[in-house]
């Protein structure tokens, strides 16, 4: 195995099985696979790893299931943000979602 895939291999170790939240966050900031990316937007324990995660994402319709369904507030407002400009409508519809505490 090269060099680099090695060192991709252990970042992807280290953000998904860390003890550390700040250092499985340090290890998502160097990851560019969307999938593994994904993985942990969706699923890792701590909020800070995945907005950490979610910052480096692009895909709309995750950052849409995001902003509505994460249960942290934190972490739906920091998909909001990633959705940009575009979305204006669709995030002050989930702030409106999200400040009532509608269910959808």
């Amino acid at each position: 195995m090269s060099k680099e895939k090695q060192d991709m291999t252990d970042l992807i170790e280290t953000a998904l099985h860390a003890e550390n939240k700040v250092k499985r966050a340090q290890a998502v900031r160097r990851i560019n696979d969307p999938e593994i990316l994904t993985h942990i937007a969706l699923h890792d324990r701590a909020a800070y790893v995945r907005i950490a995660a979610l910052e480096r994402l692009e895909d709309t319709e995750l950052l849409l299931h995001i902003a509505l369904c994460d249960p942290v507030k934190k972490v739906r407002a920091g998909a909001i943000k990633r959705l940009g400009s575009e979305e204006i409508k669709i995030e002050n519809m989930i702030i409106k979602i999200s400040t009532n505490n509608i269910i959808i």
